[in-house]
């Protein structure tokens, strides 16, 4: 699959979020840059007006988990927001606790840290949804 994608000139990246950060073993600095790298692509992507398809062989659960880690680092949104929000969208999905938990935990440390300084919502606020 790989390099029929090159051939055609889709850009591709292979990016577990959810496995990485359900692994109580991986230190949180490495969750962190991969979602930092999941941030620019998806961001890279917007700049550049193309879509970006997420897809997994596992469930949805794993599409989901890092679209709303990606809202929760760009627009401040809580985790109890963007799962309202992505159930809308999704009313059958489940997430495990162990996934909601590392969404409360990755929340509280980009609060703690600022990381939204730069992003479209800056002038927000603050955190948006409870």
């Amino acid at each position: 699959v790989a390099q029929t994608l090159k051939r055609v000139g889709v850009n591709y990246a292979v990016i577990n979020l959810l496995g990485a950060f359900l692994d109580q073993e991986l230190p949180v600095q490495t969750k962190d840059t991969l979602l930092d790298n999941f941030y620019s692509i998806m961001e890279a992507a917007a700049e550049q007006g193309v879509g970006v398809l997420l897809y997994s062989f596992q469930d949805l659960a794993w599409c989901c988990f890092s679209v709303m880690a990606y809202w929760i680092r760009k627009y401040k949104w809580t985790v109890t927001h963007s799962l309202r929000i992505m159930k809308s969208r999704r009313p059958t999905l489940e997430l495990p606790d162990t996934a909601i938990h590392e969404l409360e935990l990755l929340a509280t440390r980009l609060k703690e840290k600022g990381a939204n300084n730069n992003d479209a919502m800056q002038g927000s606020g603050g955190w948006i949804g409870g």
